[in-house]
């Protein structure tokens, strides 16, 4: 699933200007904190275990998530090639 997000980003990164992207990243860092904390919030008084580790399954992916937004984000501030090099570096 990351794979596909982050794929959808380099296409982004081809047809918008590079300081757009990184505002974009850094919304969607955001708004997957706030996720986050709605889904942490949500755990309060479950009592299904199913339900309660598919809630801390997803929020550990979120968290993954949000380290390579980040890093994303921070390579997106050094310019182009860096972050063309934080992508390289992930996925190969």
């Amino acid at each position: 699933m990351q794979h596909k997000c982050e794929e959808s980003q380099l296409k982004n990164y081809k047809t918008k200007p590079v300081d757009i992207i990184a505002l974009e990243v850094y919304h969607e860092i955001l708004k997957s904190l706030c996720e986050w904390e709605e889904a942490d919030c949500a755990l309060v008084g479950l009592q299904n275990l199913f339900d309660i580790r598919i809630r801390e399954h997803w929020k550990k992916w979120q968290a993954q998530r949000v380290v390579s937004l980040r890093q994303d984000w921070e390579a997106l501030r050094e310019g182009s090639d860096r972050f063309l090099c934080v992508y390289v570096d992930r996925w190969s």
